[in-house]
């Protein structure tokens, strides 16, 4: 089978099953459970693997539930984990046990299970390529597709913070007819921006999750227009802290490139944290509360038109990849799998130091 019709998955509200469908003929000890329920009430399924007592690092996806390669590098490694299939093609045997051996792995593989619903009614196949052309006019539009409503309220003068919006304004847009984006879980809040309030069920269900284990690491995954490219959530990189999430993410990055997979021109990126009265973000809330040791990464889209490429080539911290190729649906399962691959494995070679 494929690496893309093993794991580009868009049955999201049954991920529980694809879950238990990868463990049924392991004999690696994991466990399946849900951390909690959507706004909607569905189910969201998590898996630990493994029983080793040195380290529990997490991996965490679909913050944003139109970002959906995450998710499938996930169902790679966990398949890896459990049965040592390799999505790159590469001879893995042995190499799960003495990851296991040291490690309980954490997945949270899709948090905003009723965002990637409403994702697969725009785009059924999950895959923007299908739906968007390379003309500027469909650029702007697949942009207005991801932010609505917020638009509608900037327009009219309406302040709308980053976590999203008030109950009041989502039963306004929704007096509109039109569909609420695909950038907002249902109640009309960006999850990645909601770990200060914890407004949305599915962000107080990861942070009582992420604390109740404490994860020595976390790396959480998305996918976005640049090429794809880890980043490591301290500004600058002249604390000890920045030292060493450049290191993993260096290493991340250098693995990826020596595997052949497209990948950006630039060093690892450092994110530069938002300090707010209204909103964390994701990488802020776990530097802030669970470990030093963070990072996120995000993984090309595999849509990318002329209009953002002249964009990229006029910024110097994007221009080398002006003119980098867009990943098919194999490769972008396969870079974020290589990531998780190198993140287990590198820190269980530095003891997750």
């Amino acid at each position: 089978m494929s690496v893309d019709r093993a794991y580009w998955f868009t049955d999201f509200e049954h991920l529980a099953d694809k879950l238990h469908e990868l463990a049924v003929h392991s004999s690696r000890p994991c466990e399946i459970f849900n951390i909690g329920v959507t706004h909607r009430g569905r189910k969201i399924p998590a898996i630990r693997i493994g029983q080793g007592k040195l380290h529990n690092p997490a991996i965490v996806a679909g913050n944003h539930g139109h970002e959906v390669a995450g998710l499938y590098a996930c169902l790679a490694m966990i398949d890896t984990l459990l049965n040592d299939a390799s999505p790159t093609g590469e001879n893995v045997e042995g190499w799960a046990d003495g990851i296991l051996e040291r490690c309980t792995v954490h997945f949270i593989p899709f948090l905003s299970v009723d965002n990637g619903v409403r994702y697969r009614e725009l785009i059924p196949t999950c895959d923007y390529s299908d739906r968007y052309s390379r003309d500027a006019e469909d650029w702007q539009r697949y942009i207005e597709e991801f932010n609505e409503p917020r638009y509608y309220f900037e327009k009219k003068g309406v302040h709308v913070p980053m976590y999203g919006f008030t109950p009041e304004q989502v039963e306004e847009w929704k007096a509109t007819g039109k569909p609420l984006g695909i950038r907002y879980n249902d109640q009309g809040i960006d999850l990645f921006c909601d770990y200060k309030t914890f407004f949305a069920p599915e962000t107080r269900a990861a942070r009582d999750y992420l604390i109740s284990q404490m994860p020595c690491a976390v790396l959480e995954l998305h996918n976005h227009e640049p090429a794809s490219q880890v980043f490591v959530p301290v500004v600058g990189a002249t604390t000890n802290d920045g030292l060493v999430q450049l290191s993993y993410g260096e290493e991340m990055m250098t693995r990826l490139a020596e595997r052949g997979l497209p990948c950006s021109q630039h060093s690892v990126r450092t994110y530069n944290r938002y300090y707010s009265q209204e909103y964390l973000q994701f990488p802020e809330f776990v530097y802030q509360r669970i470990t030093k040791l963070s990072l996120f990464a995000q993984i090309n889209t595999g849509y990318l038109n002329d209009y953002y490429r002249d964009m990229l080539r006029r910024e110097p911290l994007f221009r080398r990849d002006g003119d980098m190729k867009t990943l098919t649906r194999a490769q972008r399962i396969q870079t974020g799998w290589s990531w998780i691959h190198t993140f287990l494995d590198f820190g269980v070679q530095r003891g997750f130091k």
